[in-house]
């Protein structure tokens, strides 16, 4: 399963607002949570099953103005990695790219 959905952001940090900022987290970080969520009870009945999360050049290295975006995308990296610890004793990979 491939988790490709996202959208990016530009600008200052002090004139987001919280809204945005909501909304960059909601679906580059907590909607990949959801969906992970919803294909594990799959996953583990296969006992198998492989997970991409695409986070971009985005969670390796930052740039200015970019700040919540980057940040999701670094919460990207690591719940991936995570969790890949987490499941791969069940035969589910995590890969983030």
């Amino acid at each position: 399963m491939v988790n490709n959905a996202g959208f990016g952001g530009y600008g200052a940090f002090e004139l987001s607002t919280i809204t945005q900022r909501q909304s960059m987290f909601d679906v580059n970080i907590f909607g990949l949570m959801n969906v992970i969520q919803e294909i594990l009870p799959y996953f583990r009945s296969n006992n198998s099953g492989l997970i991409i999360n695409v986070s971009t050049i985005g969670g390796l290295m930052t740039y200015p103005l970019y700040s919540i975006f980057h940040s999701t995308k670094w919460a990207v990296e690591g719940f991936s990695e995570s969790l890949n610890y987490e499941l791969k004793h069940l035969g589910i990979g995590v890969k983030n790219n």
